[in-house]
């Protein structure tokens, strides 16, 4: 497995069924942490607007609002 995951290289892994690890994190020491792990694909997701932010619902939370997380975890 090369060192930076394309698309393209997580398409090949499918086409040899190999399986792809997949987490999703909120912040920075959680994401060194998954990296470290040898996770394949970090995401951050919308579910942190309830779990940080004390929304109601994914639905209320913006993208102006996950942009710092998404650098946290950059």
């Amino acid at each position: 497995m090369p060192d930076k995951v394309t698309i393209a290289s997580l398409h090949e892994m499918k086409r040899q069924h190999q399986k792809i690890v997949a987490a999703v994190v909120y912040e920075t020491q959680m994401a060194k942490i998954m990296d470290r792990a040898g996770a394949d694909v970090l995401s951050v997701g919308d579910s942190l607007g309830r779990a940080f932010l004390g929304h109601e619902n994914e639905d209320d939370f913006t993208v102006d609002e996950m942009i710092p997380f998404c650098r946290a975890v950059c």
